[in-house]
């Protein structure tokens, strides 16, 4: 019996610290390879797919590990709107989140958006057809 409680009590001693070793390590790689930030959209916005943004503030989601992130928006914490965009490479860090916008007759487009702290800028995916022009 004494033999049972020993071997038991080895195994979680053992298991334990492994399994917060694995849960760790599973937490810090997922916050790796997802940027966010709070971005402030300061005019109604179209997206190239149709969605619509209202002027306020978002939390933004942006996938790091792919070559055509779809960035997700969420106000209030409820996803409200997701695009494609293309990546691509900066030569400098913004200090701050840039955004563009064109205009296209009455509207305003969400072209790209360049992350603060990050060498590289996404390209809403179909924005690039756009011209500005009223």
């Amino acid at each position: 019996m004494k033999n049972k409680v020993l071997v038991s009590s080895l195994a979680a001693i053992i298991a334990v610290p492994l399994f917060a070793v694995m849960c760790a390590a599973s937490w810090f790689s997922h916050n790796s390879s997802v940027k966010t930030t709070n971005v402030d959209i300061i005019y109604q916005a179209k997206l190239a797919n149709g969605k619509t943004l209202k002027m306020g503030s978002y939390k933004l989601e942006i996938p790091l590990n792919s070559k055509s992130p779809d960035l997700k928006f969420y106000q209030h914490g409820k996803l409200v709107a997701s695009v494609p965009a293309q990546v691509k490479s900066e030569a400098q860090k913004p200090p701050a989140t840039e955004i563009d916008y064109t205009r296209k007759g009455a509207a305003e487009y969400l072209t790209s958006i360049r992350p603060g702290g990050l060498k590289k800028s996404f390209v809403i995916a179909g924005s690039s057809t756009m011209k500005s022009g009223a």
